[in-house]
C-alpha cells in the first residue's frame, strides 16, 4: 500500500507505505505522473504495470481554501505482483480512497499533523489483516471505523442444458380455483 500527496513545494513525495521502503523515491518518481492524474481520472481505479509489478491506485483532489494552492491532491494504491487478478481489489481500493476523503472533509483526517501520525500505523494493521484474513476493521478517530472485506472472486455458473432445465407439461392456470386464497393462486 502506498499513500502519496502532491506537495506544492516538493512535488509529489510518498507521505507513507507498507512495507516500509518497498516503493523507492526514484521510481516513485518515474511513475509519479500515473499517481497523480487530471481530474478526470480522479475518484476513478487506475491501474499501471511497471517494476514487475501492478499499481492500482485511486487518486482525489480536494479543493478548499486552507490547503496550499487551495488543492489537496492524494493517492492511495495497491500494489501486487504482475500475475495478478486485480478485479476483487476495485472495489475495496475505491472505498478505502472515498473513506479517506470522508475522513478528510469531516474531520481534516489528512491535513492536521496529530491525525495525519496514525496514517502508517492504520495502513500496517489494514495491509497485515488484508493479506491474513481477508478482511479489516480499523480504529481511524473517535467517530469513523475503516472496515474493508476482500471477496473472492467466484467461477462462473456451469453451463445448463436444454434437457436439464423443468418445463410445463400441463397447463397450471386450469388447476386453480377462484377460491383459493390469492397467495396460494399466485
Amino acid at each position: 500500500m502506498v499513500y502519496s500527496e502532491f506537495d506544492n513545494e516538493v512535488g509529489p513525495k510518498i507521505v507513507c507505505q507498507e512495507p516500509a521502503g518497498f516503493l523507492p523515491q526514484e521510481s516513485f518518481e518515474a511513475i509519479s505522473n500515473f499517481f497523480f492524474t487530471s481530474k478526470d481520472l480522479c475518484h476513478k481505479v487506475i491501474t499501471l504495470n511497471a517494476f514487475h509489478h501492478r499499481f492500482m491506485g485511486y487518486s482525489i483532489r480536494l479543493v478548499d481554501d486552507k490547503y496550499g494552492r487551495s488543492t489537496l491532491f492524494f493517492n492511495i494504491c495497491f500494489v501486487f505482483p504482475a500475475n495478478t487478478d486485480l478485479s476483487a481489489y476495485q472495489p475495496i481500493l475505491s472505498k478505502l480512497g472515498n473513506i479517506l476523503e470522508s475522513l478528510e472533509l469531516e474531520a481534516e483526517f489528512l491535513y492536521k499533523a496529530d491525525s495525519r501520525e496514525k496514517l502508517p500505523s492504520l495502513m500496517k494493521r489494514m495491509f497485515a489483516s488484508l493479506n491474513q484474513q481477508g478482511e479489516c476493521s480499523v480504529v481511524a478517530n473517535q467517530a469513523n471505523k475503516i472496515n474493508l472485506k476482500l471477496f473472492p472472486k467466484l467461477e462462473p455458473p456451469p453451463l445448463v442444458k436444454d434437457y436439464e432445465v423443468p418445463v410445463r407439461i400441463k397447463d397450471l392456470d386450469t388447476l386453480v380455483k377462484s377460491s383459493w386464497d390469492i397467495t396460494i393462486q399466485r
